[in-house]
């Protein structure tokens, strides 16, 4: 394990307790920034507690892009983090996590899921009557074998 990626196990470790906040950072070699919007697609845009970056660099270790998602409200948070790595010269993990880590500390707040109460699933009623018709047959079939056995 290399210090930068130390570094951010030290930090989930203290942000984890206390901001309820996990960090990651992925790295990229020379991909179109459509891979970064797959991962996120792919992680369904991540958990609620968890912070995201994805980051592309060149041949250089020169940043190309960066992606950042969160579900997390505080978009000008995401775009600062996002601008800090794309200014780098060559990526420095050290310092992108630092940075990151303070921004996040001072200014991340979970989101809460209360937000999403409004989304409901409804049970069709033709599926709750299969269901109990199911369950009856079935406890039929059990309580008959074991009444069988028990001749």
């Amino acid at each position: 394990m290399n210090e930068g990626e130390s570094l951010l196990s030290y930090y989930n470790a203290i942000l984890g307790s206390k901001k309820q906040l996990k960090m990651w950072i992925i790295i990229f070699k020379n991909k179109p920034i459509e891979a970064g919007f797959d991962q996120e697609s792919y992680w369904g845009g991540g958990n609620k507690n968890e912070f995201n970056i994805i980051i592309n660099i060149d041949n250089n270790y020169k940043p190309t892009w960066c992606h950042v998602f969160s579900w997390c409200d505080q978009e000008r948070l995401k775009i600062d983090i996002r601008e800090y790595v794309i200014s780098q010269e060559k990526v420095d993990l050290v310092n992108t996590v630092e940075y990151m880590q303070n921004e996040l500390k001072q200014k991340f707040i979970r989101k809460q899921f209360a937000d999403f109460k409004y989304i409901s699933v409804e049970t069709p009623l033709k599926t709750i009557i299969i269901t109990i018709i199911l369950l009856i047959v079935l406890c039929s079939i059990v309580l008959g074998l074991s009444l069988k056995q028990n001749i």
